[in-house]
């Protein structure tokens, strides 16, 4: 019986490739719910939750943000 072998490359490839696609998802997901908590805390309220929750500055919580707006706007193209 032969043994059937996979390039370990093509293996590493594959498994880049998901975890690509699960990190875009799930970075997607996080700008959309920093969107909607935003909008929840309202004015003067967002920057000690986002510091309060995560201990982040605003301009990460703004890459997330950028991030859900620029892929909402391609998806609705």
């Amino acid at each position: 019986m032969t043994e059937l072998t996979v390039d370990p490359s093509i293996e590493l490839a594959q498994h880049a490739a998901a975890l690509g696609k699960r990190v875009v998802a799930d970075v997607i997901e996080i700008g959309r719910r920093l969107t909607e908590s935003k909008k929840i805390c309202g004015h003067g309220n967002w920057l000690p939750w986002l510091d309060r929750e995560f201990n982040w500055q605003e301009q990460t919580a703004r890459n997330f943000i950028r991030f859900f707006k620029t892929a909402h706007k391609t998806m609705l193209r």
